[in-house]
């Protein structure tokens, strides 16, 4: 009998799907926290994860942790070095709030090109003639640069070319698109001065920390579009702003930020070419229903030892 720790309450697809397996024992952890974390883990054999971090000493308090699975894809704060010296496969659910992201992405895009912030305050101030200031755009015959081409990346480039736009994709590794007409690159600074949109959809590292510097603003066309559901620590907000002020950036749409939560009095919240949402784009309904059945679903087959590369994050923790 294999038991399992949820560290908080999941959707009851996924706490079904746990519950249903003959020998997994599943309890939901009350007050997970660093502090109340060690009294949970003494015999507990998988994990999973609904708050990301997991340093170290959290990982040295379970002795008989055979698999951990998070309920989402960034593993920022979770010690992956840690779980593979120990052999304990990390996985992730791979692909489960994909469309969510990506459609959020196209959300942030179409709130920019038809200038929605305005135009809504406008009419509320009573200014119909706005109409005729001619300040929206359309996406149709636009450049699309996007900045990772994982499987979020890859559904925002579908979305695009059903709108018609011609898409650019920056993957260090990725030489051929899976998806027709996207052209790929592996230099994205080339394809700068020639973008409409950029849109981010990358990891945090530290060689993608502020991707996008000073010279790389410069490089821009005047109006870019910039949009970031990625994570937050990929774009300098001084740099933002700066670029907002002098017109570099036709627009941003931003749902993650360097620091969460962000200082209300940012005065990129003020700028009204400024798109923001709370860093909700992969909870939607369908996405936290995936994300509950692929992560219990994770930790039932790593029990049972099998491992889905795509969810995989450290191959090498099964070596061991």
């Amino acid at each position: 009998m294999y038991n399992v720790l949820v560290t908080a309450p999941i959707e009851p697809e996924g706490l079904d799907l746990l519950r249903g397996h003959p020998d997994i024992n599943m309890s939901v952890a009350k007050d997970w926290s660093p502090e109340t974390a060690p009294q949970y883990l003494q015999d507990v054999h998988g994990l999973l994860l609904r708050h990301p971090a997991l340093p170290r000493e959290i990982i040295d308090q379970a002795p008989n942790l055979k698999v951990a699975a998070w309920f989402g894809v960034g593993t920022d704060l979770i010690d992956v070095d840690a779980l593979t010296a120990r052999g304990i496969p990390l996985l992730i659910s791979t692909g489960a709030n994909s469309q969510a992201v990506a459609e959020h992405t196209m959300a942030l895009m179409l709130a920019m090109a038809k200038n929605l912030r305005t135009a809504q305050a406008s009419l509320e101030n009573g200014d119909w003639r706005w109409r005729h200031q001619h300040e929206t755009s359309d996406l149709s015959g636009r450049i699309m640069l996007i900045l990772g081409f994982g499987h979020i990346g890859r559904v925002v480039a579908g979305l695009c070319t059903a709108f018609s736009m011609r898409v650019v994709a920056y993957s260090r590794s990725i030489t051929q698109s899976p998806i027709p007409g996207v052209e790929m690159t592996q230099d994205f600074r080339s394809v700068l001065p020639r973008a409409d949109f950029i849109s981010l959809h990358l990891p945090h590292t530290p060689k993608t920390h502020h991707i996008l510097t000073a010279e790389d603003f410069a490089r821009m066309k005047k109006g870019t579009f910039l949009i970031n559901t990625g994570r937050g620590e990929l774009l300098n907000e001084a740099l933002l702003l700066e670029a907002l002020d002098n017109g570099t950036l036709g627009g941003v749409g931003l749902d993650v930020f360097e620091q969460e939560p962000p200082d209300p009095d940012s005065p990129l919240f003020n700028h009204p070419r400024s798109f923001y949402t709370p860093h909700d784009a992969a909870i939607t309904h369908q996405s936290l229903v995936n994300m509950s059945t692929l992560s219990a679903q994770n930790i039932i087959d790593g029990l049972e030892g099998r491992f889905d590369e795509t969810m995989l994050v450290n191959r090498q923790a099964l070596s061991k």
